[in-house]
């Protein structure tokens, strides 16, 4: 983490952001810390095993398996070759919580981890880095990969909007058994359960469509998903 920045991106004249104690109090809530692949000797993450590019260990070719919990604050400078790193990781079923810039106008951000996460909480404010005297220029976020989304949603949800995998997942509706004395006009009950089940369909159908293993945020998604929903609306008005 000592490569220059560019200040095009981030606004910020150094690649070195020290993770704040706010953010790994809560990811200890979540699990012990058992690798940051991304250390260096300054760093206060503390966790059981550290790989050091000033020693010659670079994270981004390690394999991380076997070491627990991967907490990663990567370095910008080159944070898409972490992105893709982070989910060939996440991929053999190692439990991951990364601290990232938000920046949801990258590809790296949609492709990597908007697409691909459990659970990501979208940070309220700016972060005080530990070695900066003033909060960040950009925004962050936590993105979390593993079975744990719970107790992830339960640590972060007082310092930001988590959204979880399967959050816009709706459960099936419960049918009751028919009353001939029911009103022959639909009550606002029945229509919001039609609107669920009907948009819960379009919401498996875009995924169906669009191959989405995670998140469903992507813009072209969400278009398709309101016309759908308002033309099977139609259908059933």
């Amino acid at each position: 983490m000592t490569s220059k920045l560019n200040p095009g991106m981030y606004s910020s004249k150094s690649d070195q952001h020290f993770t704040p104690d706010v953010v790994l109090e809560r990811v200890r809530r979540v699990a012990p810390i058992g690798l940051d692949p991304c250390a260096n000797e300054n760093a206060i993450v503390n966790a059981r095993h550290e790989f050091l590019l000033s020693s010659g260990i670079d994270g981004l070719r390690e394999d991380w398996r076997g070491y627990g919990t991967v907490f990663v604050n990567p370095p910008y400078s080159n944070i898409a070759d972490w992105a893709r790193k982070l989910v060939h990781e996440a991929a053999r079923n190692i439990e991951i919580i990364a601290l990232l810039p938000s920046r949801t106008d990258t590809r790296w951000m949609h492709d990597y981890i908007l697409e691909t996460a459990t659970a990501v909480c979208f940070w309220r404010g700016r972060l005080k880095f530990s070695n900066a005297k003033n909060s960040a220029p950009f925004p962050s976020l936590v993105a979390y990969w593993g079975p744990n989304e719970e107790r992830f949603r339960n640590a972060f949800d007082d310092v930001g909007w988590v959204m979880l995998a399967e959050d816009d997942e709706l459960p099936p509706p419960i049918l009751e058994p028919a009353n001939d004395n029911a009103p022959t006009e639909p009550s606002e009950e029945n229509i919001a359960v039609a609107v669920g089940v009907v948009c819960g369909a379009a919401l498996n159908e875009a995924r169906r469509l669009f191959g989405k293993q995670g998140l469903v945020r992507d813009s072209v998604v969400a278009s398709h998903l309101a016309d759908r929903a308002a033309s099977d609306l139609q259908e059933v008005a």
